[in-house]
């Protein structure tokens, strides 16, 4: 708690950590309500499952990301335990805008076949000058899927065993100024 006889740190009268804090609350709560207002128009019109599921899987993560962030700002020295759970939203984020993006190109077969009729396709300049055209495939949409997951897996494990290492004191957060 801020020393209520200092003077640093306030704006007529109110310390600037309380303000901060209810400014974040109230963004928060915001927040809340447009994803919200969002889903539930999804859900109340849900003509396209193979899409609508992926989108309102993805403004979930807008209140969940806020929430961690204001929690983070009320509660810092959990701040870790909450970063693990930016993290894991982010990854199941990623994977819905993933399978979005294949739905929305038709499906992953569509889009495979769509990609091998197309022919060659050439790199954006700088990489044109050093790299032949390549021949997209229905591998390329494996790979890209491949590293997708592996992201998935990895953001979720790799906060987890920061976590861990903060807890035992082996791995602190860095500042610079």
């Amino acid at each position: 708690k801020p020393n209520t006889n200092d003077k640093r740190g306030k704006i007529g009268g109110v310390h600037v950590i309380y303000l901060c804090r209810a400014i974040g609350g109230g963004a928060m709560m915001l927040t809340f309500f447009i994803s919200g207002t969002h889903i539930r128009r999804h859900l109340r019109a849900f003509y396209e499952p193979q899409y609508q599921i992926y989108i309102c899987r993805i403004l979930l993560l807008v209140p969940a990301f806020a929430v961690m962030s204001w929690l983070s700002m009320m509660l810092p020295d959990y701040r870790d335990v909450f970063e693990l759970v930016k993290d894991s939203a982010e990854a199941f984020a990623l994977y819905s805008f993933l399978v979005l993006l294949i739905n929305y190109l038709g499906g992953e077969r569509r889009l495979a076949l769509q990609m091998e009729t197309r022919g060659r396709v050439p790199w954006f300049w700088p990489f044109s000058l050093f790299l032949p055209p390549f021949q997209p495939s229905a591998k390329l949409i494996s790979i890209i899927k491949l590293g997708c997951l592996q992201f998935v897996i990895l953001k979720p494990t790799l906060a987890v065993i920061a976590l861990f290492l903060r807890v035992q004191g082996g791995y602190t957060h860095t500042h610079t100024h």
